[in-house]
């Protein structure tokens, strides 16, 4: 059974924000998790800056006047106890790993997004360390940023993006138990390479690639135990799993985890970048 005693929450007090903290309040309630809501005082500030903004002339000490913003970000639905409010300043990604790293039953929610092609990069680097230092999962998603529809109140489909690797095992066993604390469909998504640069339909029996994919995935599963919907096609992965997860109204996709030298591999941030939902990388 999953456990997820602990949510940390790094926060920029913007918009994309508090949109994170609605979609960490649906995952708390189902887990009974503790959220720690935390702002890292950061130069340039962190996560979005721009919303950060500066107090105003001959106020109050600056980290006092951060304080004031932290105890007041979404203070009528975020309340205590289950909320603690954390001040943290220094490295970004140091300070949320270390501050996710005495819970290991627990989960890492980040809004990823900025303006300008510099603090895009800071964010993408930030997330890429977070992703490879983090005891537990990390949950994220561009489209935090994004107005619309309120977070569901649960979550009826969930995706599972695999590529049979050393990760697939704790990505699938993850998305299960998440999957049945909330009652949903399971959907597991393969990608294979295309053959002459040709994308085929999912399900296609001609492909014998596929077919090999699907009998591996069958296998997987049994041996696990998951029962779930399959899903393999050939192409570029992270279109791949875009198509296929929102051809599902997926509602959240899980991938396993994948970083090289601080850096996240290509496809990793392609298909967080990409998707329509939020991403948790296991």
């Amino acid at each position: 059974m999953l456990h997820l005693k602990q949510i940390v929450l790094p926060v920029d007090f913007s918009p994309r924000s508090e949109r994170a903290a609605r979609y960490a309040q649906v995952v708390a309630s189902r887990f009974h998790s503790h959220i720690v809501l935390l702002h890292v005082e950061h130069e340039p500030p962190f996560i979005g800056g721009e919303e950060v903004g500066a107090p105003p002339p001959g106020s109050i000490d600056h980290k006092l006047w951060l304080r004031g913003r932290l105890n007041a970000f979404m203070r009528s639905e975020l309340r205590e106890p289950a909320v603690t409010r954390v001040l943290l300043e220094g490295d970004p990604a140091a300070q949320i790993v270390e501050l996710a790293r005495s819970n290991q039953d627990g989960l890492i929610m980040m809004a990823t997004s900025g303006h300008g092609a510099f603090r895009q990069f800071l964010l993408r680097s930030t997330l890429a360390r977070v992703i490879q230092h983090s005891a537990c999962p990390v949950c994220t998603g561009l489209h935090f940023a994004e107005g619309g529809s309120a977070p569901p109140l649960v979550f009826r489909k969930v995706a599972c993006a695999i590529d049979l690797g050393s990760h697939s095992r704790s990505a699938l066993e993850w998305a299960s138990q998440f999957s049945a604390a909330f009652g949903a469909r399971l959907l597991v998504i393969h990608v294979v390479r295309p053959s002459g640069g040709q994308r085929t339909a999912p399900g296609n029996p001609q492909s014998e690639t596929i077919e090999r994919a699907n009998v591996a995935i069958a296998g997987i599963l049994d041996n696990l135990g998951i029962q779930a919907d399959v899903a393999v096609a050939s192409g570029r992965a992270p279109s791949v799993v875009h198509d296929l997860a929102q051809g599902s109204a997926a509602d959240i996709l899980v991938i396993g985890r994948c970083a090289l030298s601080g850096r996240l591999h290509p496809d990793t941030y392609g298909i967080i970048q990409q998707s329509h939902c939020p991403v948790v990388s296991v």
